[in-house]
């Protein structure tokens, strides 16, 4: 559920009609399963995988608070890099990212990150699927 309404909104905005087949979460994730466990970990299905770095950390956590597991770059400043001030940009977005889905992927997580670069928002999504 939580997927398919992140996905449902990129779509509403862009005008795009989404195949509900396409973004059918896997099972398991609509009860929001994964979720990031301090100082460094995520839980999944049960288990604790630990390691994650402290901006992917940061930004995963953050994902995972938002109701659509959703968010804009703009609203990333103060609680993945610790400042107000900053501009967050897509090479900062990216590489947090990359380095949660080579986590994810390590750990057989079925899970990653992905961003939209024109309209400055990244997303927690299934694995193997994209908006």
């Amino acid at each position: 559920e939580w997927i398919w309404s992140a996905f449902s909104a990129l779509a509403d905005q862009k005008g795009v009609k989404l195949n509900a087949d396409v973004f059918t979460p896997p099972k398991g994730t609509e009860e929001r399963e994964g979720v990031p466990v301090e100082p460094n970990g995520f839980d999944w299905q049960g288990k604790i995988y630990n390691g994650l770095q402290p901006v992917p950390f940061r930004l995963i956590k953050y994902l995972c608070e938002q109701e659509k597991r959703l968010a804009y770059f703009r609203d990333l400043a103060e609680p993945v890099w610790g400042d107000h001030a900053i501009k967050v940009d897509v090479n900062m977005v990216g590489s947090a990212r990359q380095k949660a889905n080579k986590f994810f992927e390590k750990n057989e997580i079925p899970i990653r990150l992905s961003l939209r670069e024109l309209d400055e928002q990244v997303w927690m999504c299934p694995s193997g699927k994209r908006a």
